[in-house]
């Protein structure tokens, strides 16, 4: 894979930050590690900008977890792994759909297999957002696969590890699939997170109302949380 790949790292511990990018450099050279915050609200702000391909993320920081630090996070793309000391969060580390999940002290061996991963899943992503690629989704759902229009979907609810798929012109379903899987997948058709629940199909919208409200085709009023108004205010305005 060409060099390509821009990764952001975020640890509340500097020690922890510089073991990490030296063993990036170390086994994967084709790793831009493009930003290292040790504040996890500034790191919330870059990685809406920067939009990594990868992220590197510490579980318990001071102000913000590693998982409140998810739910402000316009549109995540990239590939996720947990990098921590605290591995009773492993659970929840798969429910956010982080693809690999590596325990302090750091395994070579076990960091190197979670990072590869990491880097098939982007390469499998990219294949599939090439102008070539399908504009159909299979959802799993209780009674088999559906395949729909992407474009047909309004937007996407998360609960409980699952997803409420909402369309144009048909009954909503529910899916097996996290809101974390489903942001990935359609990230390259115009949707966004707006919320921590709450995936949105931008071609949908109607309006935007100043109390952060957007209101979608199917009628639909979803909030906005505070940190993503601007984001998406860009957006709209062919801004960002």
């Amino acid at each position: 894979m060409s060099n390509n790949i821009r990764a952001i790292l975020v640890d509340d511990e500097e020690n922890a930050l510089s073991i990490l990018e030296i063993k990036i450099k170390k086994y994967f050279p084709q790793i831009e590690v493009i930003a290292k915050y040790n504040n996890p609200a500034t790191a919330i702000e870059q990685i809406n900008q920067q939009s990594p391909d990868l992220l590197f993320l510490d579980v318990k920081m001071p102000g913000y977890s590693g998982f409140e630090l998810l739910d402000h996070i316009l549109s995540p793309s990239f590939e996720l792994v947990f990098v921590t000391a605290y591995g009773e969060h492993a659970l929840e580390a798969i429910k956010q759909c982080a693809i690999g999940y590596v325990l302090k002290p750091i395994d070579d061996n076990e960091f190197k297999l979670t990072v590869l991963n990491a880097i098939n899943n982007l390469q499998a992503k990219r294949k599939s957002a090439s102008p070539t690629s399908s504009s159909k989704i299979t959802i799993p759902f209780a009674n088999g696969y559906l395949v729909r229009e992407i474009q047909a979907i309004v937007r996407c609810e998360g609960f409980s590890g699952y997803t409420k798929i909402y369309f144009l012109n048909e009954d909503p379903v529910t899916s097996s699939y996290s809101i974390g899987l489903f942001s990935s997948l359609l990230n390259n058709h115009g949707f966004v997170m707006v919320h921590k629940s709450h995936l949105i199909n931008t071609n949908c919208i109607n309006a935007y109302y100043n109390e952060g409200i957007v209101e979608l085709a199917n009628k639909d009023k979803i909030p906005v949380s505070k940190i993503n108004r601007t984001l998406l205010l860009k957006m709209l305005k062919n801004e960002g």
